[in-house]
């Protein structure tokens, strides 16, 4: 599975910040984890579950509380 996700600007032309497209290829990463893990299917509860342990796994190598705003 691959999720393709393009963010537009006023002309329709691609516009994506190289940070926000690292940012959006991680998230879509975790997501078909989930779906792959669920037999290809998740309600959003689950993909939630997941994305969170992840994002508490990351926190926690990088010795960071989990309510810390990456920038």
């Amino acid at each position: 599975m691959r999720l393709d996700v393009s963010i537009l600007d006023a002309q329709g032309d691609i516009e994506i910040d190289q940070s926000i497209s690292n940012k959006v290829n991680a998230v879509q990463r975790s997501v078909a984890q989930c779906l792959n893990s669920n037999g290809g299917s998740a309600n959003f509860n689950e993909i939630v579950e997941h994305v969170s342990k992840r994002w508490q796994t990351l926190r926690k190598r990088d010795g960071l509380p989990y309510h810390t705003r990456i920038k």
